[in-house]
């Protein structure tokens, strides 16, 4: 692997809303560099690892524990893309399906916002311009819902994404 530069700043010693370790930055799997991040102390939920937090531009965006692996699914990693923009991590499908492109899920701060499918016809003809949110799409932001639980019967998926504040799994139930 060769050289790169990465730039320097500067970063509260410790954060004064809970917990949180430093997590220095690194190069990933893939290549990426992953920046230096707060990441919440104590217990791992299982199965899960931490994805970072990062700036939107205007706000801070708190990071989120995600699944360790999806079946039919790989994990893209927070990167700029071509034109220099952040791009948040999301899951893309490992198989294709002709003549449609896979628009990527996010975490909200909350849960997970699954992706979906949408034609090129659709796509390609979409404005986004003049696009405006369904009515209710804001319902339930100041609301703070308890922590999903984290077990998962047979057939069931676990959460794909779970806030900065949870802690220990739930015990089964009978």
């Amino acid at each position: 692997m060769g050289r790169r530069y990465v730039e320097g700043y500067w970063r509260v010693e410790l954060r004064s809303d809970g917990e949180w370790d430093w997590v220095e930055g690194h190069f990933v799997e893939d290549g990426a560099y992953m920046p230096g991040h707060w990441r919440p102390a104590g217990t791992v939920p299982d199965g899960y690892t931490w994805e970072p937090g990062f700036w939107n531009g205007e706000d801070w965006v708190e990071g989120f524990w995600r699944p360790v692996s999806r079946e039919g699914y790989v994990w893209v990693s927070a990167h700029l893309n071509e034109d220099g923009l952040f791009e948040a991590g999301y899951w893309e499908p490992v198989a294709e399906w002709e003549g449609m492109i896979w628009v990527p899920g996010w975490f909200d701060g909350v849960a997970w916002v699954p992706g979906y499918w949408v034609s090129e016809v659709d796509y390609d003809a979409a404005d986004p311009d003049a696009w405006t949110p369904p009515a209710g799409v804001e319902l339930g932001w100041d609301e703070q819902p308890a922590a999903p639980s984290l077990t998962s019967s047979e057939g069931e998926e676990i959460p794909l994404a779970l806030p900065a504040d949870v802690a220990e799994p739930e015990a089964p139930g009978p």
